[in-house]
């Protein structure tokens, strides 16, 4: 399938009609018509449906134009990533998990942005990102689950789980708790196991020697911020507390137990520079907020 093909199918979509289509495409009405003619036999299937006047898309017409869309927009975003002076113009997509690092990445793209290609998110739940970034032809991954070994990754900071509670909770003002304690004298509001915050607290459980008794899970941050502030127990989560909400380090020995937050991607993508340098910029950016609410939630000191 060559793309000058496809773009005589959009050009004639866009128009309405094969010889407006042509004029666009600047090519005889005839040699569109024989290109079309030869797609259609390629793909096994009439793409529009003849008849006099304007031409409109049979239902294989109608599934085939947005592939030929994305196809077009990935030839003209090919020929981007090799131009460095047209770096701003291009367009990458992130999978990321919900909600921290959405949360990051908008205020370092509100502040470099300008300079670095056109960003936009895909959120879903941490043990699906590398799944949706090859089900979305997504561009690169940002997730506290370590990447599969096919990808190039990078890793980005550390988050630190933190217990959050109502204000007049027993351990309002805590800067930090023991895991052990948590589990033993206080009820738990968890993620379910598809999050990595819950993975590391169940490992963090498990090196404490103790052992979790009906906890609530849920598989919403939001609800569980709000089940918290209810009064229902203490959340476990790596989200910045809501306004109202005391966070306190979750601790082992004293040690804050932390997820890596990871940068990845396909390693013959065709703007893996462009990515990586986004990835680097990025990465340099978090390193000096120490204080950043969105992924570094430790109380000051």
């Amino acid at each position: 399938m060559e793309l000058r093909v496809v773009k005589y199918f959009l050009a004639i979509v866009e128009e309405g009609s094969v010889t407006r289509g042509a004029a666009q495409a600047r090519i005889s009405q005839p040699a569109v018509s024989r290109q079309i003619a030869a797609l259609e036999r390629e793909l096994g299937t009439p793409l529009f449906e003849r008849g006099k006047g304007a031409v409109s898309l049979t239902h294989a017409g109608r599934r085939f134009l947005p592939l030929a869309e994305d196809l077009v927009r990935r030839e003209a975003d090919a020929r981007k990533a090799v131009n460095p002076t047209d770096i701003q113009q291009l367009r990458l997509v992130i999978v990321t998990q919900t909600p921290s690092p959405t949360r990051a990445i908008g205020p370092f793209t509100a502040q470099h942005g300008a300079s670095l290609p056109l960003v936009d998110t895909i959120e879903c739940r941490p043990a699906e990102v590398y799944d949706t970034l090859r089900a979305e032809s997504a561009d690169l991954a940002v997730a506290t689950v370590a990447p599969p070994s096919g990808l190039v990754s990078k890793r980005l900071c550390d988050i630190g789980l933190t217990v959050q509670v109502v204000r007049g909770h027993a351990l309002d003002g805590r800067d930090s708790v023991e895991v052990r304690e948590l589990v033993h004298h206080h009820p738990l509001i968890l993620m379910d196991r598809g999050f990595s915050a819950r993975t590391a607290f169940d490992e963090a459980v498990a090196r404490s020697d103790a052992q979790v008794t009906d906890p609530i899970v849920l598989r919403s941050t939001v609800l569980a911020q709000a089940h918290a502030a209810s009064g229902r127990g203490a959340a476990v989560l790596t989200d910045a507390p809501t306004a109202g909400m005391h966070a306190a380090r979750l601790t082992v020995d004293g040690a804050q137990v932390r997820l890596t937050l990871y940068g990845a991607w396909e390693r013959t993508h065709f703007a893996a520079d462009a990515i990586e340098h986004w990835v680097d910029r990025f990465t340099t950016w978090l390193s000096h907020l120490p204080d950043v609410e969105e992924l570094r939630n430790s109380p000051r000191t």
